[in-house]
């Protein structure tokens, strides 16, 4: 069987790269390709970047003419690139929209490939399905309709979480079911990041996080007391000398933030770690006790790692993962005081063979 995936994991998102290892980890002897939802980073930079983001900062500052500029964009992209899904698509058996935050509109790119995508199946009679994925409460109506339209035809629906599924229902009246966060597939059928340190004192990994365009740090105040809790956290840490360092798993805006951060603290020294692989990453998690996390992914592929961690609750996706564990007192945020944060948290533990031999027999077979 052929099967096309239609996902983020090509973006540089380490959080992304671990749900298409795992996605793939799962649908083991299927024939895979796969293209991107969003719009596919190109590799280069331009010759007057600084020019180029004054003018970016200027359009942004004008919300409807950016707003404008950015769905032409989009639209575009798409028609370009039109004849190249459509070949990929009628040469699969089955398409699978799968992985991460896919049901949302970020500045148009997701719906308009989404709806383009899905138009395609629906014309070459190919099989689609939404897999793993998650959502939030959108305002739009052209967006909900959208939505409505390419998840009403779908084959299957699976969230990675009852928030999702209860939007879904709700916005919507269509049924979802549930699938675990395919990050945590290739962890083996179960979890237990019971904490079993032989070391003297435990070690910490602290995962910082750009600004965002939604969520608690779509505020830029809340983003600053944010920055200033971390900048606390990092420097007791050190303090007590059970810092591993600090690690970046999301793209260049991480890092610019990282380093802005490390300004305010340059008389502690702080190693800063940017694996470029999820098997780095995992290699450096080996090395501690306890990751705090702020990237939902920094925190479940510790987790998947069977290592403790934490993860601030920034946004409707964090929230819904460690509801559904059952683990909602794994997260914090800036009225957390930091003396909380400076112990291994009680481990977690799921089985998760249950879940994923179904989707399984349901992605291959239905």
């Amino acid at each position: 069987m052929k099967i096309l995936i239609v996902n983020e994991g090509a973006n540089g998102n380490l959080g992304d790269q671990a749900i298409h290892e795992g996605l793939l980890a799962l649908l083991d002897g299927a024939e895979i390709d796969r293209i991107s939802l969003g719009v596919e980073r190109r590799n280069g930079a331009p010759t007057d970047a600084e020019g180029k983001r004054k003018i970016l900062t200027l359009i942004k500052s004008n919300r409807l003419l950016y707003g404008a500029l950015n769905f032409f964009r989009i639209l575009a992209y798409n028609v370009r690139r039109y004849s190249g899904v459509k070949s990929k698509i009628k040469q699969s058996d089955k398409v699978i929209i799968g992985g991460g935050s896919l049901l949302i509109n970020n500045s148009w790119s997701f719906p308009i490939s989404l709806l383009m995508i899905c138009m395609i199946c629906l014309f070459t009679r190919t099989t689609y399905g939404f897999c793993g994925i998650s959502t939030r409460r959108e305002r739009s109506l052209f967006v909900n309709a959208i939505f409505k339209f390419c998840l009403k035809r779908a084959r299957f629906i699976y969230f990675r979480d009852h928030v999702s599924i209860k939007v879904v229902e709700e916005k919507y009246g269509l049924d979802a079911r549930f699938i675990p966060d395919f990050a945590l597939v290739q962890s083996g059928s179960r979890i237990n990041s019971t904490f079993s340190s032989q070391r003297n004192r435990p070690a910490f990994l602290v995962n910082v996080m750009g600004p965002q365009p939604h969520g608690y740090f779509s505020d830029s105040i809340a983003y600053s007391e944010y920055i200033s809790y971390l900048t606390e956290l990092i420097s007791e840490l050190a303090a007590r000398r059970l810092l591993k360092g600090v690690v970046v798993t999301g793209g260049q805006s991480d890092i610019d933030i990282v380093a802005n951060l490390l300004a305010k603290i340059r008389h502690i020294k702080v190693d800063v770690f940017t694996p470029l692989s999820v098997k780095e990453l995992r290699s450096l998690y080996s090395s501690v006790d306890c990751v705090i996390g702020t990237r939902l992914h920094s925190a479940i592929i510790a987790l998947g790692n069977n290592i403790s961690s934490r993860c601030f609750n920034w946004d409707k996706k964090v929230e819904g993962f460690f509801s559904e564990i059952g683990r909602a007192d794994l997260l914090f945020d800036c009225t957390t005081k930091v003396e909380n944060l400076i112990t291994v948290p009680m481990g977690v533990e799921l089985d998760l063979k249950e879940y994923f031999d179904h989707l399984r027999e349901v992605v291959l077979n239905e």
